[in-house]
């Protein structure tokens, strides 16, 4: 795991034939246990411990093709990173997979586009399924 940038982990080395994903959550297990999970189904992934670091990542790095997001961070939550990531044009088009245990989701705070939502109950195996739909559902640029 190398450090990128303050905040922000690569965990898995990006070729031109693995598209990648950025997870966004401040909880270092859930972070890892969503890396271990998508490396093993073939995603290159990166990770933010929150709103300002993945905001940091999307500036500096190769976009993902995905960005799973926890809604209940600390400093820059969720909502906060989906309003900054809009002001952003060439940001705003990367999906967004909401991941968290908030159950009640005001849908009217949803900023497009935001390819769908699933609980933190949810099991591991369908996460990874979610994402693998949504990632081949649009064409995306590969990692160069």
């Amino acid at each position: 795991m190398t450090r990128a940038l303050p905040g922000v982990y690569v965990v898995s080395v990006v070729t031109a034939d693995r598209q990648i994903v950025l997870v966004v959550d401040d909880s270092d297990d859930m972070r890892a246990l969503l890396t271990m999970a998508l490396r093993g189904a073939g995603y290159a992934v990166a990770q933010a411990a929150g709103g300002h670091e993945a905001l940091g990542y999307l500036r500096s790095e190769v976009a993902p093709a995905l960005i799973v997001l926890d809604l209940r961070m600390p400093v820059m939550d969720g909502w906060g990173f989906l309003a900054a990531r809009a002001e952003y044009e060439d940001l705003s088009d990367i999906p967004v997979l909401i991941y968290s245990a908030e159950g009640d989701i005001d849908q009217t705070r949803m900023l497009p586009p935001l390819a769908g939502f699933i609980s933190k109950t949810m099991p591991i195996t369908q996460v990874v399924a979610e994402v693998h739909r949504i990632c081949t559902a649009r064409p995306t640029s590969l990692a160069l």
